[in-house]
């Protein structure tokens, strides 16, 4: 009898703690719920903050490829252009290096202009140049030191699809970002003095085509280079 009314008690005992465990697990969950709410917003205000340095360096880039190009002296881009027939023999020349790379040679008010589709340079919504892109421009600055270029422009360009994934706070911030990745990859790695390259971000304001269908985009992603 001693041992049924032990064990009695013991299990009225345990019922009695249920609610306790039960209200317990409730905190506790609540408790869970709301740190992460709480991780949620800081990881959308470390992103947020990592957009604004992002953008701030990409901005001081821009300032000091600005700075740099005026103290050098060169003449500005508006400057006289060569003749017509020259700056198309020049392009021949550049295309017949360029041959099997991907990159497009023509030639736009008076200037030769080498275009490179985001294909080749950067992944969707990316400002890290991928292998492939660092190969080209390897042999886009050997072709421009054979042809003595002084004077280039890189020129970011996107389409006119909202950032929505991207860390990139505009499409002119992403086209900026992607310039400054080119030219510092022909400085450091490819030899280009720093001072000839002047970097520029259009964003989606100066299209090649109709940005309404996909092949449209695609074209209209991509990264410029304006020789002078």
């Amino acid at each position: 009898m001693g041992n049924m009314n032990r064990r009695f008690v013991l299990y009225v005992g345990l019922l009695a703690l249920l609610p306790f465990a039960g209200g317990c697990t409730a905190k506790y969950r609540k408790a869970l719920e709301q740190r992460d709410r709480e991780l949620r917003s800081l990881r959308e205000e470390r992103d947020g903050l990592r957009a604004e340095l992002d953008e701030a360096k990409a901005k001081e880039r821009l300032f000091q490829q600005q700075i740099a190009a005026a103290r050098s002296g060169a003449a500005p881009l508006e400057a006289a252009a060569p003749a017509t027939g020259a700056v198309e023999e020049r392009a021949k020349s550049i295309a017949g290096d360029l041959e099997g790379s991907g990159v497009e040679t023509g030639v736009r008010d008076g200037r030769v202009v080498l275009t490179i589709p985001e294909g080749i340079t950067f992944a969707s919504g990316k400002a890290s140049l991928s292998d492939r892109g660092k190969k080209t421009l390897r042999q886009v600055s050997d072709s421009l030191r054979r042809q003595g270029v002084q004077r280039i422009w890189v020129e970011g360009h996107t389409d006119n699809e909202p950032i929505k994934k991207s860390p990139f706070k505009s499409n002119r911030h992403l086209s900026l970002e992607r310039a400054a990745a080119v030219t510092e990859y022909l400085h450091k790695d490819c030899g280009i003095a720093e001072g000839r390259i002047v970097v520029a971000g259009h964003g989606e304001f100066s299209p090649v085509a109709d940005n309404s269908s996909t092949s449209g985009r695609a074209r209209n992603r991509r990264v410029e280079i304006v020789l002078e």
